[in-house]
C-alpha cells in the first residue's frame, strides 16, 4: 500500500480540509498508522511461526514416516485459501489504486529512449527491442530454466530465518509447479516472437 501510495479505509484520517498543511499532516498521519498496522502483523507472523515450528516437531515425532504425506494434504489446502486470500487482497488494492490515483492533468513529453551515439547501425528489430528499456525482461526461456529457478530459490529460502523456510518452501514449491504444468501444456512455450528477439539481443551482444 505505502509503494502504491494508497490509504486504506482503517488508516484513513478524517480532518477539516482548511489548508495544504493540513492535507499534509493528514497523509502523514494515515502512513504512520499503516506502519504500526505492518509491525504488529509481523509480531503477529513471528509468533504464528514459532508456535507452528513446535506444533510441526511434535507431529513429526508422534506420526513419524507417515507426516510428510500429511503435511502435503495440509500444504495444498492451505496454498489453496492463500490464493483465495491474496486474490481478495489484491482485488482491494486495485480498487483502492483505482479510486485515490488521479489522473495528471498536464501531459509529459517523452523522449525517446534509444539516442545513438556509436557507430553501429541497428537495424529495426534491434532498435525496437532496445527502446523497450534496461528494465524489460525477455520472454525467451532455456531449456532447463525451472530446474534453474528451483534450485535459486532454494539457496534463497535457506538464508531465512529458520521457522520461516518451511511456509516459504511450501509456497515456492507450489509457485514452481504451477511454471512446470504450464510449460508441460504448451510446448511451443517459446513463441516465435520470443526466439527472435534473443537472436536479436546476441546479435546486439556481437556488434
Amino acid at each position: 500500500m505505502l509503494t502504491k501510495n494508497v490509504i486504506p479505509n482503517y488508516a484513513s484520517i478524517k480532518v477539516p480540509n482548511t489548508s495544504k498543511a493540513t492535507l499534509k499532516t493528514q497523509k502523514k498521519v494515515s502512513i504512520i498508522r499503516i506502519k504500526d498496522e505492518i509491525k504488529f502483523l509481523y509480531m503477529k507472523k513471528e509468533k504464528l511461526n514459532k508456535e507452528l515450528y513446535q506444533v510441526h516437531l511434535k507431529v513429526a515425532q508422534e506420526w513419524g514416516n507417515t507426516w510428510h504425506i500429511i503435511r502435503n494434504g495440509i500444504h495444498e489446502s492451505i496454498n489453496r485459501e492463500m490464493d483465495k486470500k491474496y486474490n481478495y487482497i489484491k482485488q482491494k488494492l486495485n480498487k483502492l489504486e483505482h479510486t485515490q490515483t488521479s489522473t495528471p492533468k498536464h501531459v509529459k513529453a517523452f523522449y525517446p529512449r534509444v539516442i545513438n551515439n556509436t557507430n553501429i547501425k541497428f537495424n529495426a528489430d534491434e532498435l525496437k527491442l532496445l527502446n523497450k528499456g534496461l528494465k524489460y525482461n525477455l520472454s525467451y526461456k532455456k531449456k532447463n530454466w525451472i530446474q534453474t529457478l528451483a534450485l535459486e530459490t532454494e539457496t534463497a529460502i535457506t538464508q531465512l530465518p529458520r521457522q520461516e523456510q518451511e511456509c516459504i518452501r511450501a509456497r515456492a514449491a507450489h509457485s514452481i509447479q504451477k511454471l512446470y504444468k504450464q510449460q508441460s501444456a504448451n510446448k511451443q512455450y517459446n513463441s516465435n516472437q520470443a526466439k527472435k528477439e534473443y537472436r536479436t539481443i546476441n546479435q546486439i551482444k556481437e556488434s
